[in-house]
């Protein structure tokens, strides 16, 4: 279930699921905090991928939910609260294989969010720039460059 309420011209404010999601469009600051671990569990099984992570972060990037990232969502600054997240009743998977918690978070770089009080931008996780990953020149990131660049930047690639 998602309701948007935009409170002023540049402000809005979603709700996903209880989750709150706020952003200021059309500027070059954005702000999102997650505060639980469903966010990350797309299609409800219990059982947290390295893709559901790869799209999720996406998602959260994609400030004006269009499916692409453009230069200004790329390099806002997001903040995933992992605090709350549970370590029990769930299964953290890549290939088939099982991981721990702390094995999961330390692979796909969640870890980080906990490090950065200030939050992350998209060049901070993936350790390239827009232009390097916008491969096609087309001034978006799909989510395929950004999910072969997070795979890579995870070592998983």
């Amino acid at each position: 279930m998602k309701n948007t309420l935009i409170l002023k011209k540049f402000y809005k404010l979603t709700l996903i699921s209880g989750i709150v999601l706020t952003s200021i469009v059309g500027q070059a600051h954005a702000q999102y905090t997650h505060k639980a671990p469903s966010i990350f569990d797309m299609n409800k099984d219990n059982v947290i991928t390295v893709e559901e992570v790869s799209q999720t972060l996406f998602n959260t990037f994609d400030a004006d939910r269009n499916r692409a990232l453009e230069d200004f969502e790329y390099n806002n600054t997001i903040k995933i609260n992992l605090r709350d997240f549970p370590q029990d009743n769930y299964t953290y998977k890549f290939d088939n294989k099982t991981y721990s918690y702390t094995q999961f978070t330390e692979l796909t770089k969640i870890n980080l969010f906990n490090d950065y009080n200030n939050g992350l931008k998209g060049q901070d996780l993936l350790n390239e720039s827009f232009f390097q990953l916008d491969k096609n020149e087309n001034g978006y990131i799909t989510f395929e460059e950004w999910h072969g660049a997070y795979l890579n930047a995870v070592g998983l690639f």
